[in-house]
């Protein structure tokens, strides 16, 4: 009988990812062991996180019925939703190292603080020595340092704003624009996010593309363990997304 070893191998590199990942994280824990996070008050028991997919377009995101029942976390190019404003997320996470390197710029963090001054952002910690951070706390910004990272850290920045909420101890996690087929759009070159596309996809090369696939390959399975780890913290996530693929978790209306 003929058996694959694939299926192994691939168990075996998530493995060994995961493991780099939570050693990486357990040095970052001790190197800065005395930055703190900011004291976060009227923690509602509901987190609502708002994801950039196209299918967002098709969510009313009601403020005056969202701001009562959910704490909200934003990403990323979130704050471009024409109701960012009035919903004045408690969050706004960043992961990626765009954000440093240039290709995101640093003004967006101003000009979110801007309309939004009792937003709190949420970094990696290892982005606390970084220059540029180091300006924003200067300049008063309030961060929330991500100081973990779970077996699905393959979920991106999805996977962040949850952790952060299960470190919360929020109850209840609504996940809505969470549409899990970015990949599929940029391959066909239509807009992959509620706002368009990302202007720096388009200097992707067919190694780039590779490389995603295999991470988007990682984030199916990641979704898997982060469904049974929700289940043994007896936390509930519902999907509330106007489309998409991800099958997960229960889908729910806002």
């Amino acid at each position: 009988m003929r058996i694959s070893v694939f299926p192994l191998v691939i168990r075996f590199i998530d493995f060994f990812l995961d493991f780099l990942n939570k050693c990486a994280y357990l040095y970052l824990n001790i190197r800065y062991f005395f930055k703190k996070n900011p004291k976060v008050f009227n923690v509602k028991n509901n987190m609502l996180i708002v994801l950039n997919g196209p299918s967002l377009k098709k969510v009313l995101l009601n403020s005056s019925v969202l701001v009562n029942k959910y704490d909200i976390i934003f990403v990323n190019r979130g704050f471009k939703h024409q109701e960012y404003e009035s919903l004045k997320p408690k969050f706004h996470v960043f992961i990626d190292s765009k954000l440093l390197n240039g290709q995101w710029p640093i003004k967006w963090i101003y000009d979110i603080k801007k309309i939004n001054p009792d937003v709190i952002f949420v970094f990696p910690i290892n982005w606390s020595s970084n220059k540029k951070i180091q300006k924003l706390i200067k300049d008063g910004i309030k961060i929330h340092w991500l100081k973990s990272k779970y077996s699905f850290s393959s979920l991106g920045v999805c996977g962040a704003c949850v952790e952060l909420s299960m470190n919360l101890n929020y109850k209840n996690i609504y996940l809505v624009g969470f549409d899990g087929n970015g990949i599929g759009y940029e391959l066909i070159r239509e807009n992959s996010h509620f706002y368009g596309g990302n202007e720096e996809n388009n200097f992707k090369s067919l190694s780039d593309y590779s490389l995603d696939l295999f991470s988007h390959s990682r984030f199916f399975r990641s979704l898997i363990k982060l469904n049974s780890y929700s289940i043994k913290k007896k936390v509930n996530i519902f999907n509330a997304s106007e489309g998409g693929i991800i099958t997960a978790f229960k889908a729910n209306k806002l």
